[in-house]
């Protein structure tokens, strides 16, 4: 049995007649747990708790889609920071209906870097919700790895609160698929809390990723940056969704969004949605987008030095997912998505 559901909701309803304030998903009823491959460091353990209560960047509807599947939970203890990242694999098996759900609870002082890997061959569909919540001056580094077969759709979804002084990176390398669902909230609560995203992505073929990005503005002085850098080719298509609430009493806060997008193809679709909601007067939102095909100054003397065009174009479109990779705090997996010579961390 299918059914149709919307996610990567628009908090405010615009651009209406593009069609753009949310995203169709058609899935099978009843999806079952994926096999995943889990590394857990030294002061991490694994528990059975309860989902944590906080809405995410793709909405109610795939967290009702979910709530019947076991909930995998970590906890930081307290007092700690693992040497090790907490690992977690997953290769998705051919005609796959998998839905599993990820709790990270860090407790207070405490810090965690959390690598997902989240690969295919064949066709299928998985969906995959990460949740999280940092006590006081705890500080996460969320890398997730995107890289579905072209015959695979899958949803990968983000929901967490950040309590006084804590922080949370979130690093995003979105490599193919059929089609790909980002959605990502993060509900900065306490006072001086923070986020930072940065997004790569590059699409080829018939690929389609539509994403929902959400930064959530409560606590006071709270701070978050969404950085985008993206490349499309052949017949690709992306929606971007990127959205800074300024809740009324977030006085101090400050927001920054900027997406990049180099376009190689003709063919390419590429919407883009910055959006800033401001109930506050107190606060200081920027949001812009850059969106352009490769320079031709560029392409000239590249050429002019002996590189052919599809050589310079190469180049051009890896060095932009590179940057995101390089900032990886994780040698292991910079090493599996850099080319070799140009790791040198």
């Amino acid at each position: 049995m299918e059914r149709t559901m919307k996610i990567n909701h628009l908090p405010a309803y615009t651009y209406g007649w593009l069609h753009l304030n949310n995203a169709d998903l058609t899935v099978k009823d009843a999806p079952v747990p994926a096999d995943l491959k889990v590394e857990v460091p030294v002061h991490v353990v694994a528990n059975e708790s309860a989902r944590i209560a906080v809405p995410t960047g793709a909405g109610d509807a795939l967290t009702d889609y979910l709530k019947d599947v076991p909930v995998l939970s970590y906890d930081v203890l307290a007092g700690s920071i693992p040497a090790k990242p907490l690992r977690i694999r997953t290769d998705y098996a051919k005609d796959a209906q998998a839905g599993n759900v990820i709790s990270l609870h860090l407790n207070a002082g405490t810090s965690l870097v959390a690598v997902m890997d989240l690969t295919s061959e064949a066709t299928g569909f998985a969906a995959l919700q990460t949740l999280f919540e940092l006590e006081e001056d705890s500080h996460l580094t969320l890398v997730q790895i995107l890289r579905p077969g072209e015959q695979f759709t899958l949803v990968n979804d983000i929901g967490g609160r950040v309590k006084d002084r804590a922080d949370v990176h979130i690093i995003h390398v979105m490599l193919g698929g059929k089609e790909v669902y980002q959605g990502c909230r993060v509900n900065l609560e306490g006072r001086h809390s923070d986020l930072k995203t940065d997004i790569g992505y590059r699409l080829q073929g018939e690929s389609k990723l539509d994403m929902n990005y959400y930064a959530y503005h409560t606590g006071k002085k709270t701070s978050c940056e969404i950085q985008a850098d993206g490349v499309l080719a052949d017949h690709a298509k992306k929606v971007f969704r990127g959205t800074i609430d300024f809740i009324n009493g977030c006085a101090g806060s400050v927001g920054d969004e900027r997406e990049d997008v180099l376009l190689l193809s003709d063919d390419v679709v590429n919407q883009t949605i910055p959006l800033i909601l401001c109930a506050e007067e107190d606060v200081e939102g920027n949001h812009g987008a850059t969106i352009g095909r490769l320079d031709e100054d560029a392409l000239f003397y590249a050429e002019s030095r002996g590189m052919d065009e599809a050589s310079v174009i190469e180049m051009m479109a890896s060095a932009r997912i590179d940057a995101v990779i390089k900032k990886i705090p994780d040698e292991t997996t910079r090493t599996l998505l850099l080319p070799k010579e140009d790791d040198h961390d």
